[in-house]
């Protein structure tokens, strides 16, 4: 069970100011959409010190820290073990089309 998943840069905002930290900075927002599932969106800051041209390429690699941790916190079932628990509790209205073997 796997699905495609794109990593959109969305908007840039500008000014934003952090509790406790001295100057402002700029917000990149990004969405995260896969097929068949409801886009999430997450905002990832960076100090505007970074050289402009560098900005989102400095986010991205925020976000793919983020991500990173994300998942091992979750990683509970190895991708054989899930595949397994999906065929079990599959429901029938699903739209998506099974592997070929």
């Amino acid at each position: 069970m796997h699905f495609n998943t794109r990593i959109d840069l969305i908007e840039w905002r500008e000014g934003i100011r952090r509790p406790g930290l001295s100057g402002p900075y700029r917000e990149a927002i990004f969405r995260i959409s896969s097929d068949g599932m409801q886009p999430i969106e997450v905002s990832i800051f960076v100090h505007p010190a970074w050289p402009e041209d560098d900005q989102e390429k400095v986010a991205r690699s925020f976000l793919h820290a983020r991500l990173r941790e994300g998942l091992q916190a979750l990683d509970i079932y190895d991708p054989a073990e899930l595949e397994a628990l999906w065929r079990k509790v599959k429901p029938e209205d699903i739209s998506i089309p099974e592997p070929s073997d």
